[in-house]
């Protein structure tokens, strides 16, 4: 047989001698709930005190109109019915709870209630319903638990299973609920796991197995009081052992059964453990004792509207007079067996026929419902997917509005930006023509007072000192050499002049280009024999314009001046090279170095110079320099 089990955990008689002291002081709420949890407790116990205690939950619950209680209470009712055989009665208590707890949303009351429903199908041979009940009830528990109510829902899945002959499969729901069950510590539930364990090793003839798990089972039934679940194992003990002949072992077990179907009042299971001791007396030649037993299985069956244990139970009655060769009673008995056996037949094809009609008429109603519900669900569909058009183009032209705001507003922005653009781009320009005009102004002034003092000056000097060279001739030797002073500041003023007039234009730029200037600047600077100045333009053709080349040399001159102020280096390469338009200028030196943020941000006369002269020449410069490690100056030009 196997253990069907509820969705509850039993707990120790302290806990209820705890709640029945605390009962008479209780009212309303609390009274409904210390009740049905006392029901509870006493499921499998002694199911009679668990109807008195829900009867008396359901009363004080509607009378305050508590409906959980009232669910808690019809729930209660349907167990208690269930473990005593009462399936009907069960089940009218399950569907009263059950609309209780659909009303309110309880889910996870839903769920063990379903389960309960189940439970009670099963117990009634109705395989299909029990299942369609479980398979609801397992995602409603799945979600919301708790655990104890899962592991219930799978131990009655894999019963199922068990019942489809399915074993491998039965035992894997099974171990599911079992491994749960030992997990929150649920004696109950565990030792209800374990029996089924081994009712799936039992079915599939692996009897030691069997007879592994029933006795830890057992052991923990025995523990935990509980009564019903220990009378089912202790049976399934005692068939093992009648199937393997060991007939001593099966009586013992089957009389402790009878012993605690009685204490429960267990109508049908009193009518089991009578027929099973029949059969043992039977086999053992003791037909009087199973002549006995088989009577009062008869009257424990008829008294439960058991008819399929009465057909059986005729059957041994029929064969126990046949072997004390009472042949007239064997033949009573099996008219008797007969004329049952055809009333089930009957009624089972009454049944069938009453059942066939009822689905004829359910599928008949279904199928106009369900073209009712087709129809409905169509007007439906096409009212959502006019909505969804309305709601698609209503959303098409809210984001085309904010695409084209944000075409208009990108527009906008980017015409101001190019404006902005433009506006400095105009006053770069300008500035370039200012700096540019101002520089032109720069060199061509520096050329006139340059050319001015070679030509005029210059000139007079000279024409001054040939003078007096002239008149040097004329005078006594005494006067003659006081002419000497001047003669010398006069050529020390013609070299000032010369001098001068070279560093404001430099001859050789403008008689044989920037290469040869430069070389004269480094000539006259390394004339000091401080530092040495090295210029490197062997690939510097074809040569610039002059206006590109004065602006070179000005580059090259200025920076020059600040590494021989500022950066005490003993050695600068002034390297140009050429590359079709693009010049190349660079120039190092192995001084002091400087910091590159300085220089870069510096507002001095000089570098302002160097840049402006560098834009002109639609140029770029860059400076790099660590200190102690000297400077690099690369100037890229376009000439």
């Amino acid at each position: 047989m196997v253990l069907l089990v509820f969705a509850a955990k039993i707990h120790a008689t302290p806990e209820i001698d705890s709640l029945q002291q605390i009962l008479p002081a209780t009212t309303d709420t609390t009274r409904v709930n210390i009740l049905n949890r006392l029901s509870q407790l006493h499921w499998y116990s002694d199911p009679e005190s668990s109807l008195s205690y829900a009867r008396e939950a359901l009363v004080s619950a509607q009378s305050i109109n508590f409906e959980p209680g009232i669910s808690s209470a019809f729930r209660n009712l349907g167990v208690a019915n269930d473990v005593m055989g009462n399936y009907d009665e069960a089940l009218t208590w399950y569907q009263k709870a059950l609309a209780i707890v659909r009303t309110s949303g309880d889910e996870a009351s839903e769920g063990a209630v379903l389960n309960n429903v189940g439970l009670a199908y099963f117990n009634q041979g109705e395989v299909t319903q029990a299942t369609e009940h479980y398979l609801m009830a397992l995602p409603i528990l799945e979600r919301t638990g708790p655990p104890a109510r899962l592991a219930s829902v799978l131990n009655n899945l894999g019963l199922v299973y068990h019942k489809m002959n399915r074993q491998n499969e039965s035992l894997e729901y099974h171990r599911r609920a079992y491994e749960i069950r030992k997990q929150i510590s649920d004696k109950h539930g565990t030792a209800a796991s374990l029996h089924n364990i081994g009712f799936c090793y039992d079915s599939m003839d692996n009897t030691d197995s069997a007879l592994v798990y029933y006795r830890q089972s057992e052991a923990i039934k025995s523990e935990g009081n509980d009564l019903y679940g220990l009378a089912t194992t202790l049976n399934n003990i005692g068939n093992i052992y009648q199937r393997l002949g060991n007939l001593r072992e099966a009586e013992k077990y089957f009389l402790r059964v009878l012993d605690l179907r009685t204490r429960l009042n267990d109508l049908s299971g009193l009518a089991s453990a009578h027929y099973n001791l029949s059969l043992i007396y039977r086999n053992n030649g003791r037909l009087e004792e199973s002549l006995r037993e088989a009577y009062k299985a008869l009257g424990y069956a008829t008294k439960s509207g058991a008819q399929v244990r009465e057909y059986t139970i005729y059957g041994g009655l029929m064969s126990i007079y046949k072997s004390m060769g009472n042949y007239e009673k064997a033949l009573e008995y099996y008219e008797k067996y007969a004329d049952l056996k055809h009333s089930l037949f009957s009624l089972e094809r009454s049944n069938q026929v009453a059942e066939l009609q009822e689905k004829y008429e359910a599928e008949k109603k279904e199928k106009e419902i369900a073209f009712l519900n087709y129809e409905n669900e169509m007007k439906s569909i096409q009212m959502e997917k006019q909505r969804s058009q309305n709601r698609f183009i209503i959303f098409s032209l809210y984001i085309l509005l904010i695409l084209l705001g944000l075409v208009a507003l990108f527009l906008h922005f980017r015409y101001r930006y190019k404006h902005k653009l433009q506006l400095e781009n105009e006053r770069t320009i300008q500035q370039q023509k200012g700096f540019k005009a101002v520089l032109e102004a720069e060199e061509n002034e520096r050329m006139r007072i340059a050319r001015e003092l070679h030509d005029g000056l210059g000139q007079i000097l000279s024409t001054t000192k040939l003078q007096l060279y002239a008149l040097e001739e004329h005078l006594a030797d005494e006067t003659r050499q006081s002419l000497e002073t001047p003669l010398s500041m006069i050529d020390e003023a013609v070299n000032e002049v010369r001098s001068i007039s070279h560093n404001m234009m430099p001859a050789a730029l403008m008689r044989l280009g920037l290469v040869s200037a430069l070389n004269e600047m480094a000539r006259k600077i390394n004339l000091a024999n401080k530092i040495e100045v090295v210029i490197k333009a062997a690939q510097f053709e074809p040569r610039p314009g002059f206006s590109a080349e004065i602006g070179i040399y000005r580059i090259v001159q200025e920076i020059l001046n600040n590494a021989l102020k500022h950066s005490n280096a003993s050695r600068i390469t002034v390297t140009l090279l050429r590359e079709d338009r693009n010049i190349n200028l660079s120039i190092e030196d192995n001084g002091i170095g400087l910091e590159n943020e300085k220089v870069e941000t510096s507002s001095g006369i000089g570098w302002l110079s160097i840049n402006t002269r560098v834009n002109m020449l639609n140029g770029s410069i860059s400076i790099n320099s660590l200190k102690g490690l000297g400077t690099v100056v690369n100037v890229k030009l376009v000439a």
